[in-house]
């Protein structure tokens, strides 16, 4: 019996007559994105979220490509569901706001976040009543319930059976 690496030799030379058993496939043509002639050529700051509770100076959640408009930008809900599943599953509390003690960000449909950072802030219930309106008092970090757990990696993530984002519930996936 022919070991399997002697097989795949034989079968990638063409004169050999095990090759006439294994035909070809064609070469997969370049990818092509229909605006390749209009997307940013030069490098784009990344968008970076932040959680509230924690100085800046060494505070990142997440750091995300802005690349889901021309000008640079990134989806509202691909930003929320990756800073949810970070925050363990808290996708239907979660919002952003571009300064830790500002207003939420206001969205609208396929809406597209410019900023260069956000704080993703979480709410203490279900109907998103917000928790102090991410406002905390820095120097002494006294607020429980702001400083909410994070999942340290993949591994870790319990994947969210029946509490899917939104985002992903809404799908339609052909049959």
């Amino acid at each position: 019996m022919v070991d399997e690496l002697a097989y795949l030799s034989m079968t990638r030379d063409p004169s050999h007559p095990a090759a006439s058993n294994n035909p070809a496939r064609p070469a997969y043509s370049m990818p092509y994105h229909p605006q390749a002639d209009t997307l940013p050529t030069a490098p784009l700051p990344y968008i970076r979220f932040r959680h509230p509770a924690y100085s800046d100076l060494n505070n990142t959640l997440l750091r995300l490509p802005p690349l889901d408009h021309l000008d640079g930008g990134l989806h509202y809900d691909t930003a929320l569901t990756a800073c949810g599943i970070v925050a363990g599953n808290r996708f239907t509390e979660g919002h952003f706001r571009a300064e830790r003690g500002g207003d939420r960000v206001e969205i609208q449909d396929n809406s597209i976040l410019k900023g260069e950072s956000y704080y993703f802030c979480v709410s203490d219930d279900m109907q998103g009543k917000p928790v102090s309106q991410c406002r905390i008092n820095l120097p002494t970090l006294t607020s429980r319930v702001e400083k909410y757990a994070i999942v340290p990696t993949f591994a870790h993530w319990p994947f969210p059976h029946g509490k899917l984002p939104a985002c992903w519930l809404a799908v339609l996936i052909p049959s």
